[in-house]
């Protein structure tokens, strides 16, 4: 019998040291307010794995993202997983198909360094 997933505990910002500015949540603070709030509602679904499948997808090696779209706007949130606590990377505007590059290695080298803060910090 499979073992049916009981979700998520909660998800932390990334940031280079546990007493430092999450570069995490100020990447977040950028976005439209409205954005914000899509991701928050997507995070919540995410922890609880009510979540759609359109707001998803694994980039592998351990990297996932979020999803909102507006029109042809594009915005997602990179984030990894620790144990039961989901770990945003970065956050930002995507005006291409793929994931730009840039985004990609900054993401990956975050999951290598740094630290989390909760969400009510940073």
């Amino acid at each position: 019998m499979a073992k049916q997933h009981q979700g998520y505990e909660d998800w932390r910002w990334w940031s280079s040291r546990a007493d430092g500015r999450a570069a995490a949540k100020k990447e977040f603070e950028k976005l439209p307010v409205g954005i914000q709030g899509e991701f928050l509602g997507i995070m919540s679904r995410w922890l609880s794995q009510t979540h759609a499948r359109h707001e998803y997808d694994s980039l592998g090696r351990g990297l996932h993202e979020l999803r909102v779209r507006e029109g042809n706007n594009h915005f997602r949130v990179l984030f990894a997983i620790e144990g039961r606590l989901c770990i945003a990377l970065s956050a930002f505007y995507k005006n291409q198909q793929q994931l730009p590059k840039k985004e990609g290695e900054t993401a990956r080298k975050r999951m290598r360094s740094g630290t989390s803060v909760p969400f009510d910090q940073g």
